[in-house]
């Protein structure tokens, strides 16, 4: 009889208690392992999508730094009216670039890409890359472009980017850039 009494005081874990146990380590460990799984990949859409943004960012100062200096077309070598500063395209914005050597410079969408062209060239150079979004809209909108007219020349960019990232996402961006130099 004693021997029984010695065995009953051992304490120990049951069975049900470690299959317990290992159930609640499994599903903590279970909701640990997909908080770390969602939040990379959010991370990775947030890091695609600054990729995207940063191209735009790119984009958008290059042409304001140009068009900024865009300076008049006494001649009419560049643009269709003489005595302009600016003028639109199909399909973009044509202007003389005076810190460019007076180059006659054009910045135009085309493949869903927005291009970047001088008067030398051949072709465009793509601003914007392919892969990492597909510019869908680009429109200007020109105030004070003639000598004319007596406004200061500028220009207001409207930008619409699709991102396929976030499933065909669109980003609008405007913005009004005046010409640095003052027209007279």
């Amino acid at each position: 009889m004693r021997e029984k009494k010695q065995i009953k005081n051992k304490k120990g874990f049951t069975l049900i208690e470690i299959l317990v146990s290992i159930s609640l380590f499994i599903v903590i460990i279970g909701s640990i392992v997909s908080i770390f799984i969602v939040a990379i990949r959010q991370e990775n859409i947030i890091l695609r999508n600054q990729i995207v943004l940063d191209q735009i960012s790119y984009a958008l100062e290059f042409m304001s730094r140009s068009l900024r200096m865009a300076t008049r077309d006494s001649g009419g070598s560049c643009l269709a009216t003489a005595g302009c500063n600016y003028e639109t395209t199909a399909n973009g914005i044509k202007f003389i670039n005076a810190l460019d050597g007076g180059d006659c410079q054009e910045f135009f969408l085309e493949d869903k890409q927005l291009k970047y062209k001088k008067s030398f060239w051949s072709e465009g150079l793509p601003l914007t890359a392919t892969s990492s979004m597909r510019v869908t809209g680009l429109r200007f909108v020109l105030e004070g472009e003639c000598q004319g007219d007596s406004l200061q020349p500028r220009a207001t960019i409207f930008l619409e980017v699709e991102n396929p990232i976030q499933g065909g996402e669109k980003i609008k961006i405007q913005t009004t850039i005046s010409q640095r130099n003052l027209d007279y």
